[in-house]
């Protein structure tokens, strides 16, 4: 596992990205997870920090002003990475969790950037698992009991689509937020709900003791680069 702490994000909160916006804010907002502002010299909340499967080459995570907009570039390559910002927050405080990315258009299939968020405490068995660090595509996750990639599809009919793994502590749930080709170069702001999409998935869990422990932007491994620009993520209720 190579690890290294991305010390300048600018994830700032992008008002004027198109779609629609449908996050709450100003007071019922709980966490900001990155910059409050391009300008900013130091992270909002906490720290992100990078898991790759290999040595980090150059030019695969970039900071960028793309339309206008101050950006995550982050690619696609021979090996998976993921930009980790831990949380503790409990779900139903915060179930939202909005962001807002520009997609460079994929071959097909899902695109291989995406975010990944992490989960614990609701799990039935929770108490009895070992706490440790989750393994994707040789890349190192923060310890959680279920996790959900939210993916853009290369159609946009699969819009809304939710599909749950194999049941355990290690089955992940992707749900595809958005997707087609037509739709790449622009600027969307989404925002899903959590809650929502976790009870979807694992009916049987308790809700009330879950807890968000890590929200990531993850790139796949691929053989041809492909590209997203991220900015805004943040948490509210």
């Amino acid at each position: 596992m190579a690890r290294a702490v991305l010390v300048a994000l600018p994830l700032a909160a992008v008002a004027a990205c198109a779609g629609p916006s449908g996050s709450p804010g100003g007071a019922d907002r709980l966490a900001v997870l990155g910059l409050d502002s391009a300008s900013t010299p130091g992270l909002a909340s906490g720290q992100w920090h990078v898991e790759s499967a290999a040595p980090l080459p150059l030019g695969r995570l970039t900071v960028v002003n793309r339309d206008g907009v101050p950006a995550l570039r982050v690619t696609s390559g021979p090996d998976a990475l993921a930009v980790v910002h831990e949380v503790d927050a409990a779900l139903l405080a915060a179930p939202y969790l909005s962001w807002s990315w520009n997609i460079d258009r994929q071959s097909s299939g899902l695109h291989p950037v995406r975010l990944i968020v992490g989960f614990r405490g609701g799990y039935p068995e929770s108490g009895r698992l070992k706490r440790g660090w989750i393994s994707w595509e040789r890349t190192f996750l923060p310890p959680a009991e279920r996790t959900l990639a939210i993916v853009w599809a290369d159609t946009a009919l699969q819009r809304g689509n939710l599909t749950v793994g194999t049941e355990g502590p290690d089955a992940m749930a992707v749900y595809t937020v958005r997707g087609g080709r037509e739709n790449a170069g622009a600027w969307f702001m989404e925002t899903v709900d959590l809650a929502d999409l976790y009870t979807r998935a694992w009916p049987e869990d308790d809700l009330a003791h879950t807890k968000v422990a890590f929200v990531a932007v993850a790139a796949g491994s691929g053989p041809q680069p492909v590209s997203a620009y991220v900015s805004g993520i943040k948490l509210s209720r």
